[in-house]
């Protein structure tokens, strides 16, 4: 067997989980708690719109974190230049 540099065809998978993973734990609140008919009094479809907007938010500040945090270490990319 060969060593790897990275993670290589991983890393996109990995990103999808996490995507994924947002939506799976938005659907277990929203769905299977109280949570949603006590703060919006169980009006209809109100279970949706909370689904579809705490998503679309949760997803954006997920993609907002790893735009902002760098996949490679500084001292890593030093070293690199070297």
């Amino acid at each position: 067997p060969n060593g790897s540099y990275g993670l290589g065809s991983w890393n996109g998978v990995l990103q999808f989980f996490s995507i994924v993973a947002v939506g799976t734990n938005v659907a277990l609140i929203t769905w299977r708690t109280k949570l949603v008919t006590l703060v919006l009094a169980g009006e209809v479809g109100a279970q949706w719109i909370f689904f579809s907007i705490l998503s679309i938010l949760l997803g954006l500040l997920v993609g907002i974190e790893k735009w902002i945090i760098p996949d490679v270490p500084m001292a890593v990319e030093q070293a690199i230049e070297r």
